[in-house]
């Protein structure tokens, strides 16, 4: 009995006994990387022949996220994509911020837009920074495994410019900064 079609990684033997009784071996040795076509070769040539079996194995694939996470309060909220590298479509993706809700979104590409302004919980007014959690799955039925982008996704507080003058001397005036929210002025 064929094992396959199988994901790309996923162990797998090939019996060393067919399914009429006949035992034999296999050539080559097993292959859970790709395609591959094997020889059952019997133990006892008597009657029985070699005979093939191509067994068919799902490229795997990887998640990756593109399109800058920074905004400040208010702002736009940025466009996310997600992208799979390798694997055949249609692609299932389910995201998540810091481990919350799901989403799940099918594409018949190998990308998708993160649709953050829908995302339940989610607010641009709110300072914060998030972590972003990827899966996925394609056709074959092979899976990502969860891959975390720590702090991808930041709103940051609007900066405040403050400044006060003190009279000084001569002429001279002081100017003192009490401005918040930025790291540079």
């Amino acid at each position: 009995t064929n094992p396959g079609p199988l994901c790309s990684g996923v162990a797998f033997n090939l019996p060393a006994t067919s399914n009429n009784g006949i035992t034999g071996s296999w050539a080559p040795a097993v292959n859970n990387t790709q395609t591959t076509t094997y020889t059952f070769t019997p133990d006892n040539t008597g009657c029985a022949t070699p005979t093939n079996l191509t067994v068919v194995i799902n490229p795997g694939f990887e998640l990756t996220l593109s399109g800058d996470g920074a905004i400040c309060q208010g702002e736009e909220i940025p466009v996310v994509i997600i992208k799979a590298i390798g694997g055949a479509a249609p692609y299932t993706f389910t995201y998540s911020l810091n481990n919350e809700s799901t989403v799940t979104v099918t594409s018949n590409q190998n990308t998708s837009v993160i649709d953050f302004a829908n995302y339940p919980g989610f607010n641009a007014n709110t300072p914060g920074c998030y972590d972003i959690t990827l899966s996925g799955s394609t056709a074959g039925g092979c899976l990502s495994g969860n891959t975390t982008f720590p702090d991808y996704l930041c709103v940051y507080p609007k900066p405040t410019a403050s400044f006060s003058i003190s009279s000084g001397n001569n002429g001279l005036y002081s100017m003192i900064n009490t401005s918040s929210g930025a790291t540079s002025y």
